[in-house]
């Protein structure tokens, strides 16, 4: 019986100690804790580095151990970070990490797991986390496509505090900024030299928002809008740095932000290439900042698949003059190259671009943009709040918009190319059609001119219909009155201008294949008798109309829309040349040409307008039949016919619209495409439908139709133009 007994204990004592070892197995998978806090328990986000001590961790070296932080002991993480280091201390076990640069100012909770032999381990498991503070910084990345690594960078806020560091070997570099005042200037002077760009190249760069902790990318880019800024108002930028209050105080966000709306469409040709979407606000969706988005910068010799690097990796040349604005900026790729001329005075910036291929095609274009300074921008805010009350109503009301609803947003003085205040709002209202689905916004991205409380303006506009979204530009006048701006219109009784255009005729249009310019004019009806233009009055010598200086504009037929009658006038120049080089001799971009207009009653006004870029590509339409039956007028009224064209490729693409008009007792009415082009940026390729009229009544015109136009017009971001224009009958 005894032996019996003590076989059962040991029964009962080996029970007992299997069931210890499973309990102390469980134990030690589960038994981690944390100290209360980190050590050191604060630091900069992305710049400091801080420990994890714990105790209980399971036996063997700790592989894979990473650092989550959250708002709470709980998840989930809000951000994580590798461990660097592992140490032992006795039974403890101390975690180096890098605070992540995401982390925004404020306190966490942070907790460990990782690997530690083949166990697994988390210390959440049991709620252990240490408390961390992450405190203000900044982060960058510098590029001269590829990374900028081992440069002398330093930071400077609003009051002249400064902090030095050194870019990593991947450009990166960050700052701790608690305690300083935002804005921020960065400086980063090379080491060494980078393909054309030499050792002690200088770049700067500013922060985006009045926040202690962001990121400011350096880079030719963000270089050219911190010298434009500057430059424009004639302060060396050197000096500026050293010295950032009163008039060498750095751009305010609102002023960053219209550098960047100036300086995105200069090389929109080769973030298009790059497949980036870019833009002057935070970033959103697919579309970054170029200062504040974080990029990877690749090494020396490394060509960088797409992204903003590869677009920086394309910037052959930044040359700078001895007051410190720039003089010159080339881009290359694709066998394409782009040249960026600045010019600076009294506060505007202009930045001239000239793109050519290898034949001497190409565009050049123009931008125009004003230094935002404290005293201008509260005009820019003023005005700003016209156009989110103006574009607020139309996207409220949409297709039941009236006159009434936006009647208060116009001057009692408004003027319109001979339209008053309740004949544009109507033709507004009329329009209104257009807007079903449609969100707008609008904001300014530039100021041509102010005078005596007259603004004239760029508005840069994004409509956004479902998952579609389509951005572009519009000029006005504005007036201030009583302390809030107003729609002035341009205060002339007739529109008149100038465009150059790369234009094709096809069809029964004419002949007419090159580069032009064409003078327009339209005017309420019997308002206005004759029109002539002259010029480039800036750039004499060239007498490109017909061998004149000047030549009176055709009149055509009478445009219908909307009940609304206009006389229109038209007039081709001689052609300009074959390349950019020979056209931009006749007419550079941003030449003056005048119109002098007789009129019934209102005097004899000299009305000016400036040339658009300038490009000499010229697109068609593809497959088209040859002269027959097909191609006669009474075979194609009342169908619906489908077009293939080809598509510029030396310079990126605002907009492609297919229209038409038709003209029925010389008076002519438009009509549009059936639907959505189909479009293939890749090949330079697109197709479309339109449906030609049987008769004009849909515009309340009566009589047969003699003569349709089906044109294409493709308009560039830095305004461009190719067309074509295809007659029926041919």
């Amino acid at each position: 019986m005894k032996l019996r007994y003590e076989d059962a204990a040991n029964v009962v004592r080996r029970a007992v100690l299997m069931a210890a070892c499973v309990l102390l197995g469980h134990s030690a998978g589960f038994a981690q804790t944390l100290t209360a806090s980190a050590n050191p328990s604060s630091g900069a986000a992305g710049v400091h580095t801080s420990y994890l001590t714990g105790s209980g961790f399971p036996a063997g070296a700790i592989t894979g151990a990473t650092v989550h932080f959250g708002a709470t002991c709980a998840a989930p993480a809000l951000a994580s970070a590798p461990v660097t280091q592992v140490a032992s201390i006795g039974p403890l076990r101390r975690f180096q990490f890098l605070i992540p640069a995401s982390l925004a100012p404020g306190s966490y909770k942070a907790w460990v797991s990782g690997t530690a032999g083949t166990t697994a381990f988390n210390t959440l498991d049991r709620r252990s986390c240490s408390s961390i503070t992450a405190t203000a910084s900044v982060q960058g990345t510098a590029s001269l496509g590829a990374a900028i690594a081992g440069a002398a960078v330093t930071l400077v806020d609003f009051n002249g505090n400064v902090r030095t560091g050194t870019t990593a070997s991947d450009g990166s570099f960050a700052f701790s900024t608690g305690g300083l005042t935002p804005p921020f200037l960065v400086k980063v002077v090379t080491a060494t030299d980078s393909d054309e760009f030499p050792a002690g190249t200088t770049l700067y760069s500013v922060s985006t928002v009045l926040n202690p902790s962001q990121r400011i990318n350096v880079h030719v880019l963000t270089d050219l809008m911190v010298r434009s800024f500057y430059a424009a108002q004639g302060i060396d930028v050197a000096d500026a740095f050293v010295s950032p209050t009163g008039n060498n105080a750095p751009p305010s966000p609102s002023a960053v932000r219209a550098l960047a709306n100036l300086v995105i469409p200069a090389v929109q040709l080769w973030l298009n290439n790059a497949g980036v979407e870019a833009t002057g606000d935070a970033p959103t969706g697919d579309a970054i900042n170029l200062i504040s988005t974080p990029f990877v910068a690749y090494p020396p010799g490394v060509t960088p698949p797409g992204g903003l690097d590869a677009v920086l990796h394309q910037i052959v040349s930044e040359e700078v003059n001895a007051d410190g604005s720039v003089e010159e900026i080339t881009i290359a790729g694709g066998g394409i190259t782009e040249v960026i001329n600045p010019e600076y005075q009294n506060g505007l910036i202009t930045l001239n671009t000239t793109t050519t291929n290898a034949s001497g095609g190409g565009s050049a274009g123009t931008f125009f943009g004003l230094a935002l300074t404290s005293d201008i921008e509260p005009t820019v805010n003023g005005i700003n709040a016209l156009v989110s009350a103006f574009t607020g109503v139309l996207n409220t009301k949409q297709t039941s918009l009236t006159v009434a609803d936006i009647l208060p947003y116009y001057h009692p003085d408004f003027l319109q190319d001979g339209m008053n205040a309740q004949q544009a709002a109507q033709a507004e209202v009329d329009d209104s059609d257009e807007l079903a689905g449609v969100t707008i916004t609008g904001e300014v991205v530039g100021i041509l001119s102010l005078n005596n409380g007259v603004a004239h303006v760029v508005v840069g506009f994004v409509l956004t219909n479902g998952t579609e979204t389509e951005s572009g530009y519009d000029e006005f006048y504005v007036k201030e009155a009583g302390g809030t701006w107003l729609l002035y219109g341009n205060q002339r009784v007739s529109d008149v201008g100038v465009t150059v255009q790369a234009r094709r005729s096809q069809g029964g249009a004419g002949a007419a294949t090159g580069t032009f310019v064409f003078a327009g004019a339209s005017a309420p009806v019997n308002t206005v008798n004759t029109v002539t233009v002259a010029g480039p009055v800036n750039n004499p010598g060239f007498n490109i109309w017909s061998g004149a200086a000047s030549q009176a504009l055709i009149k055509g037929a009478q445009h219908v829309e909307n009940g609304q009658v206009s006389d229109e006038w038209f007039l081709l120049s001689s052609p300009l040349g074959n390349t950019i080089a020979e056209v931009a001799a006749k007419v550079p971009v941003g030449s003056t040409f005048n119109f002098t207009l007789t009129t019934n009653g209102l005097g004899t006004p000299l009305y000016s307008d400036q040339s658009n870029a300038i490009t000499t590509e010229i697109i068609q339409f593809n497959g088209l039949p040859a002269s027959s039956s097909a191609t006669r007028l009474p075979e194609v009224l009342g169908s619906t016919k489908t077009y293939n064209f080809t598509l510029p490729s030396t310079y990126p693409i605002a907009g492609v619209f297919l229209f038409g008009h038709a003209i029925a007792n010389n008076q002519l009415c438009n009509f549009g495409a059936t639907g959505p082009l189909t479009l293939d940026m890749v090949n330079h390729t697109g197709s479309g439908s339109i449906a030609i009229p049987i008769n004009l009544n849909y515009c309340g015109v009566a009589g047969a139709i003699t003569f349709v136009s089906v044109f294409l017009e493709v308009e560039g971001v830095n305004g461009e133009i190719s067309i074509v224009q295809l007659g029926y009958p041919y």
